[in-house]
């Protein structure tokens, strides 16, 4: 992913088009709902989230963040409000930690008893739950290491 970046950044010879940034979009929902789909035909049989989640969601991890990648190199940060921006340039600066913290919240939640319930939900119940469990983990990822970030030790090495 880092030779992606490297590629993307110093060898793209420009951004892509709106149609184009909307197709890779399009691909990226369809690779997303494929694997949560592939996520709950297995469910049944193994049920064990945590397993199956690092398998098959993450099976187009790349995609994801190179079409994340160049939607915000095409924004034209001249346009954005400067509250937008630094919105923006905030929550880059935590996307490691929100990377590494995030597995921990991964884990509270599928080791729950809870998390064997899913199995049994409709596919397409289980895959907007997926969708609301990452959203919520996403965001307390971002507010614990936004947090950690403002500690005095951590704060004097960044």
């Amino acid at each position: 992913l880092p030779l992606a970046g490297y590629d993307i950044e110093n060898r793209l010879d420009k951004a892509p088009g709106r149609n184009q940034l909307l197709a890779m979009w399009g691909i990226n929902l369809l690779t997303l709902i494929f694997s949560m789909y592939a996520t709950s035909l297995i469910n049944g049989a193994v049920k064990n989230i945590w397993l199956i989640n690092q398998a098959y969601i993450s099976l187009f991890s790349s995609t994801n963040a190179i079409v994340i990648y160049l939607t915000i190199k095409s924004l034209s940060f001249k346009k954005l409000a400067e509250k937008t921006k630094k919105i923006l340039l905030h929550l880059s600066s935590c996307t490691f930690g929100i990377y590494i913290i995030h597995l921990a919240f991964m884990r509270i939640i599928n080791t729950r008893p809870e998390a064997g319930c899913f199995c049994e939900l409709p596919t397409v119940a289980q895959i907007g739950l997926w969708f609301l469990i990452s959203a919520a983990v996403f965001l307390a990822s971002y507010i614990l290491v936004a947090v950690v970030k403002k500690l005095p030790i951590i704060k004097n090495y960044i």
